[in-house]
C-alpha cells in the first residue's frame, strides 16, 4: 500500500492507440479460437495524450471486428468519445463515483462475463463517420449503472401444474423412448408433486418441461417471512451429470445470492 501511495504519474496515456493495439491482439486470439467472444475492458482516467490513432477509425474497426468494449472512467474526466466507442460496439461505459462503487462493479457477474449479459445492439459501422457521431451518443445514453441480465427465452412461455406435465409425459413415454436425463427430471417432478415443498410451488413450462418457474414464500421465523420470490430452474444438456441452473428473478438481499440472482452455494457447483 505504501508503494502504491508513492506512485507518481509519468509519461503519456495514448488511449486510442491502446484500443487500437488491443484490437490487433484480440484479432490474433480470434484466429486461434474462432468461436470465442471478444471483449476489451478499458480502465482509464479518461484522458488521451499523444494518440496517433483516429478514434473514429478505431471505433469502426472495433465494430467490424465484433469486439465489445467496456470502459470504466475513474476520476473527474468525462470522455464522451470513449463513451461513444463503448456504446457503438455494444458495450457499457461506467463512471463509479467512489472506490466502493468501483469494487462493487467488478463483483457483478454481468461485468466479469458477457455470458450472462444482455448485450446492447451494436451500431452500424457506416453510421460512425465523424467525432460528433460518437460524442452525441452521450445525450441520449448516460453512463451505465450495471449491465442488463440476459434471461432465458422460456420465461415468456406459459406454465402449467406438475400433474399436467406428468400426465402428458407419461403418455409420451408409452409411445416413444425417453432420454435418461428426461427420466430423471420427471422423477424429480414426480417427487415434488407427491411431496410438495412447504414454501415452494413448481410450475413447469408448457412447451419445455426442462424449464421450471418456482414461486417461493419466505419461510416463517426468517427475515423473508412476508416475502414472495420468483425463481427459475433450467436443466441443461449435461444434467444430471451437472447441476441445474437455479436463479432468483426477484431481487433478494442474501449473502449467498449475487446481484443478478445467482445462488452462490457449492451445492450448485463442486459439491453437487
Amino acid at each position: 500500500q505504501a508503494y502504491v501511495d508513492e506512485l507518481k504519474a509519468d509519461g503519456l496515456t495514448p488511449l486510442y492507440d491502446a484500443l487500437n493495439l488491443g484490437l490487433s491482439e484480440l484479432q490474433n486470439v480470434k484466429k486461434q479460437f474462432p468461436g470465442c467472444t471478444l471483449r476489451m475492458l478499458c480502465l482509464t482516467d479518461g484522458h488521451d495524450q499523444g494518440s496517433r490513432s483516429d478514434p473514429v477509425e478505431v471505433a469502426v474497426k472495433l465494430i467490424n471486428a465484433n469486439i465489445v468494449v467496456d470502459s470504466v472512467l475513474l476520476g473527474e474526466q468525462v470522455n464522451t468519445v470513449l463513451h461513444g466507442i463503448s456504446n457503438t460496439t455494444g458495450g457499457c461505459c461506467f463512471k463509479p463515483k467512489t472506490g466502493k462503487e468501483a469494487l462493487r462493479l467488478f463483483e457483478m457477474e454481468t461485468v466479469l462475463s458477457l455470458e450472462r449479459r444482455k448485450l446492447k445492439k451494436k451500431f452500424e459501422a457506416s453510421s460512425i463517420q465523424t467525432l460528433a457521431n460518437l460524442t452525441e451518443i452521450f445525450k441520449t445514453r448516460g453512463f451505465d449503472d450495471k449491465p442488463e441480465v440476459e434471461l432465458p427465452v422460456q420465461l415468456n412461455n406459459k406454465v402449467t401444474l406438475t400433474q399436467n406435465t406428468l400426465k402428458k409425459k407419461i403418455q409420451e413415454c408409452k409411445t416413444g423412448r425417453f432420454m435418461e436425463k428426461d427420466r430423471r427430471i420427471l422423477e424429480e417432478l414426480k417427487s415434488l408433486h407427491c411431496d410438495p415443498h412447504p414454501y415452494c410451488t413448481v410450475l413447469p413450462s408448457e412447451s419445455d418441461f426442462r424449464f421450471w418457474k418456482i414461486l417461493m414464500n419466505g419461510p416463517p421465523d426468517t427475515p423473508y417471512k412476508d416475502g414472495a420470490f420468483e425463481l427459475y430452474c433450467q436443466f441443461g444438456d449435461e444434467y444430471p451429470l451437472k447441476p441445474p441452473l437455479v436463479r432468483f428473478l426477484t431481487a433478494i438481499y442474501h449473502c449467498n445470492v449475487n446481484s443478478v440472482g445467482r445462488i452462490c452455494h457449492n451445492i450448485f457447483d463442486r459439491n453437487y
